[in-house]
């Protein structure tokens, strides 16, 4: 199941994580969100 692990293992996980591509799949998701939100306000608009 999902979060039943001992804390060595997640922080192997956590060590394993660049920065670098936390923030751009960070970037990546904030794109997706902004232009979900303004394909749905355009939508519903009927513009």
């Amino acid at each position: 199941m999902f979060g039943v692990r001992g804390s060595k293992r997640h922080e192997e996980d956590a060590a394993a994580l660049s920065p670098v591509a936390l923030v751009a799949v960070a970037l990546v998701c904030v794109v997706v969100f902004v232009l979900g939100l303004i394909t749905l306000a355009s939508m519903i608009v009927g513009a």
